[in-house]
């Protein structure tokens, strides 16, 4: 009775384990529609949040035009517009309360989320600040003086604005998960917050120059084109959906409602406004011109509403389903739990009737199993004598072949046939092609039936077959791991990216060279190669591109040696030449010249064409030295010092390359320690207007407080941080620094001032540039019009296009650019027209030699008119002496800097400056 309990209780464990099993799917399965319903109510509190941010960033705009208009007309306003006005900021206010309630509930919901608790708290300091603005604007309504000014009014309402848009962002990237049918009308929102925000900037700045009959001024034409700019993209991409199939007919039907306001009425009406803005002679009042725009942007705003109306039906329509399909997990979870029980139990009693047959079935099968055991096994003993050995050797997965004296086949096994693609019958009369040396193991070449060949692993030994002497032997096939071995050994001397030898190889290579160069008393000669400004192309075009351009120099580079010599990739974009049975060194100088022609010329690569320049280094073997390790570093110290001297240089080396380039990796070692060591500090060089020496201004200058050397100047480090990319982390902390020391000089009452900062190229060409400059604003609470941005000439022209829409950006942004070191590069001056910069700086190798050197005196004569004609200020650097001051004085420069008036100090000293101007007027 003991094996029925076994086989009752494994029958029993195995069903509850399979139901078990079944139950746990189902509680995952219904655990993971809990999940999704969770995320759809959270899609659907997010979306209603941001609904309520729209309506609120909609009155808020409406609130914004309507109190600028009033503060520009510097007349009380009437108790009617007051109501209006009123009414705008409790439906703003009311949206807003609502956000911040449900935005509060999410968050605690989601406490792990920074974005989200940043965003919110930006919010609230926000609506703190605006609500201080209001109490300054009611008490101006009621008549007290001028305690705002309709600038700083609007300023403050887009900074609100903005802080809604910017939680909006955060809201969508970081928790909203939209279902793919209402992502186009997230991006159609976003397209109509863009249009009504940039319109109601433009309706506010105008109603600010209607209301005070003011004529609209150069900067304030340029902020205007800004906003219309925005406002003519976004409309265009607007009404473009429209034409989509698949966009719901709501939508449709409110982008052309949009389309005829603001088309027709409300064109014409600013076309108006924009002709009489020469003369400030408006032909309608504030109030109109308030009414006209409004209306339009009311129809932009509708646009958005019905857009966000569609995200919540989906969102709710999401939830709802994921609500349904969760309730129907459930019931099928408890549908399946009744049954597994039922099923159990079920199981039970027929196992129990089963092991009960089976029983009487194992005693009965007893008797006949013993009588039926016997005869098998006198069967099995009686075949397996005959057949034991063959079937051991058929299946044995060594391959086995016999032969006899004469190398006929007598015998072979199945995996010998596969190994070889031979039959039985052929392996009898063609034997096997391999030398029989016997007591031998070994690898050999196979050669099978079908051509192909392979190797195998041979072991030779001497046996009998049928009573003659004959041959055994086993083969083992390792073509695969043959094959492998040699695909390892190619990966790890190669490079993946280009299939060039990689930088072990070329060592090795270079070794072999150097040996046979000795013996044969002959030259060879190693260059380096190395793509100019490859980061900056990568950063801006893409890894992708980046990688299609190393494989097309390469193959190029490979075009240009003998096939004995070698090509390879060292790793980023270098590459390295070894030119072996050099006879002349005009060879090593043709190669070279080569390599330069033919780098730069045009890359296709996709939709972009690139024009490349190479610095190549060489170094010569015997005549440099006869170590090849040596030689290595030779060649790439000599391609360090080209890449020195600029773009599109050639080197050989010299006896002091070595020492220099060592100097230079310890510099960089020792900047990444100053790096983290925090060692950098600024100081700041005073920016004085010569009509009254007053400081209007401050440039910050970066220094490395080094513990071993002291005080150390940029000119010895900067170009090293952009080389290794280490100038990206310094220049925010120098933006940092700077805006928080003028943030703190402006709380402290001192004269408001600008602080200028220069902006490496690198850090200019990276998309993040705008990204940054806004974060650092928001951390310090610095106003965007006290930063200044200085951009190099050169920097500006490289990347024309690019570097307009970033400063397009800057303006929008309200911070001020200048175009630094200007008269040293190549500008064109269709592009400097084009540039929205506010500045030119003369660099100071042309004020040095004033009023002496009648070349200096004429191109800064030119550089004053024509900054004169472009209406950008101008400022001279490197002021000396009190000749070059008037010699400026004299042609009209206002802006000065240099060492007559301040050298470049610490910000306690610029600080004892400034509290003097500000308590005695006087500076300097």
């Amino acid at each position: 009775m003991d094996r029925p309990n076994k086989a009752h209780t494994f029958i029993t464990a195995a069903i509850m384990t399979m139901a078990l099993l079944i139950t746990l799917l189902v509680s995952q399965t219904t655990w993971h529609a809990l999940e999704e319903y969770r995320s759809a109510s959270d899609s659907a509190v997010a979306g209603e949040i941001s609904i309520h941010l729209v309506r609120a960033s909609g009155t808020q705009a409406l609130e914004r035009g309507f109190t600028s208009g009033v503060l520009a007309s510097r007349t009380l306003p009437d108790a009617q517009l007051v109501e209006i006005i009123q009414q705008l900021r409790q439906s703003g206010d009311e949206h807003q309360k609502k956000a911040f309630a449900l935005a509060q509930k999410f968050i605690e919901k989601h406490p792990d989320d920074f974005a989200l608790k940043v965003g919110l708290q930006h919010e609230v300091d926000a609506e703190n600040s605006l609500r201080e603005a209001r109490k300054l604007v009611d008490r101006q309504f009621n008549g007290e003086r001028q305690l705002i000014t309709p600038q700083e009014w609007f300023n403050e309402m887009t900074y609100m604005i903005g802080h809604n848009k910017h939680f909006r962002d955060a809201l969508s990237s970081s928790v909203l998960e939209a279902p793919i049918v209402s992502r186009p009308y997230w991006t159609i929102r976003h397209w109509a917050w863009r249009i009504s925000e940039n319109a109601g900037r433009e309706r506010g700045t105008l109603a600010i120059n209607v209301a005070g009959n003011s004529p609209l001024s150069r900067d304030t034409l340029e902020q205007l084109n800004g906003f219309r700019a925005i406002v003519e993209h976004e409309l265009e991409m607007l009404s473009s959906t429209k034409m989509e199939s698949s966009v719901d007919g709501r939508l449709v039907r409110a982008i052309e409602e949009m389309e005829a306001l603001f088309f027709e009425e409300y064109e014409t009406t600013r076309g108006s406004v924009y002709a009489a803005g020469d003369t400030g002679d408006y032909p309608l009042s504030r109030d109109q011109w308030l009414a006209t725009a409004t209306t339009a942007i009311n129809s932009i705003l509708n646009v958005s509403e019905v857009s966000s109306q569609i995200i919540h039906e989906v969102v709710i329509s999401t939830r709802e389903s994921k609500l349904l399909i969760t309730k129907l997990y459930l019931l099928l979870l408890g549908f399946t739990i009744v049954l597994v029980v039922l099923a159990i139990r079920k199981v039970k009693q027929s196992a129990k009737a089963l092991v009960q047959s089976k029983e009487f079935a194992e005693k009965t099968a007893e008797v006949l199993e013993t009588e039926v055991n016997e005869r098998r096994y006198l069967e099995q003993s009686l075949r397996s004598s005959q057949e034991g050995f063959r079937s051991l050797v058929m299946q044995n997965p060594t391959g086995i072949v016999v032969v006899n004296s004469v190398g006929e086949g007598l015998f072979s096994n199945l995996a010998a046939q596969k190994m070889l693609k031979r039959t039985e019958e052929q392996f009898k009369t063609e034997g096997i092609q391999i030398p029989l040396l016997i007591g031998c193991q070994r690898e050999v070449n196979i050669i099978c039936a079908d051509g192909s060949q392979g190797k195998a692993e041979a072991r030779i030994s001497e046996t009998v077959w049928n009573d003659s002497p004959s041959t055994l032997i086993l083969l083992n096939d390792i073509s695969e791991r043959k094959a492998a071995q040699n695909e390892i050994e190619h990966i790890s001397y190669h490079d993946a990216l280009t299939g060039l030898p990689n930088r072990l190889l070329f060592s090795d290579r270079v070794k072999h060279a150097v040996a046979r160069a000795k013996r044969d008393k002959t030259m060879l000669a190693l260059l380096f190669v190395d793509i100019d400004d490859f980061k900056v192309i990568n950063d801006t075009l893409g890894s992708a591109v980046g990688d299609e351009l190393l494989r097309q120099v390469a193959s190029r580079l490979s075009d240009c040696v003998r096939e004995e010599d070698t090509v390879a990739r060292m790793g980023g974009d270098e590459y390295a030449i070894l030119l072996e049975s050099v006879k002349h060194l005009d060879h090593v100088k043709a190669v070279s010249e080569k390599i330069e022609t033919t780098s730069s010329g045009q890359f296709d690569i996709s939709d972009h064409k690139q024009h490349l320049s190479v610095c190549i280094g060489s170094s010569v073997f015997p005549v440099d030295t006869e170590d090849p390790d040596t030689l290595i570093r030779q060649a790439h110290a000599a391609m360090f010092h080209a890449k020195e001297e600029g773009r599109g240089k050639t080197r050989s080396y010299i006896e002091d390359m070595s020492l220099r380039f060592s100097l230079r990796l310890q510099l960089e070692n020792r900047l990444r320690k100053a790096v983290e060591n925090e060692e950098f500090v600024l100081h700041y060089q005073p920016q004085v207007n010569l009509h009254d020496n007053r400081i209007i201004g401050v440039e910050a200058l970066l220094r490395w407080q080094c513990p071993e050397r002291g005080l150390v100047y940029p000119v010895e480090f900067v170009s090293t941080l952009e080389e290794t990319g280490l100038i990206v982390s310094v220049g925010r902390w120098v933006l940092h620094t700077a805006c928080s020391q003028n943030k703190r000089w402006q709380d402290a009452g001192l004269d408001h001032i600008t602080m200028a900062v220069n902006v490496s190229p690198i850090q200019f060409s990276s998309h993040q540039m705008t990204d940054t400059i806004i974060e650092v604003l928001a951390e310090t609470g610095l106003p965007p019009c006290s930063l200044e941005l200085e951009i190099t000439e050169n920097a500006l022209m490289n990347h024309p296009a690019h570097c307009a829409f970033m400063l397009r950006e800057l303006k929008v942004l309200g911070v001020n650019t200048s175009i630094d070191d200007f008269g040293t590069g190549y500008s064109s001056l269709s592009y400097l027209k084009r540039f929205p910069v506010s500045k030119l700086k003369i660099d100071r190798s042309f004020i040095s030699d004033l009023p002496h050197d009648a070349n200096d005196a004429s191109i800064t004569k030119a550089i004053l008119g024509l900054g004169n004609s472009l209406q950008l200020d101008v400022l001279a650097e490197g002021v000396e002496t009190k000749a070059q001051l008037k010699f400026l004085k004299k042609h009209g420069c206002e802006e000065v800097q240099g060492y007559y008036f301040s050298r470049p100090i610490p910000a306690d000293e610029l600080t004892i400056l400034l509290e003097k101007q500000s308590s005695e007027s006087v500076v300097i």
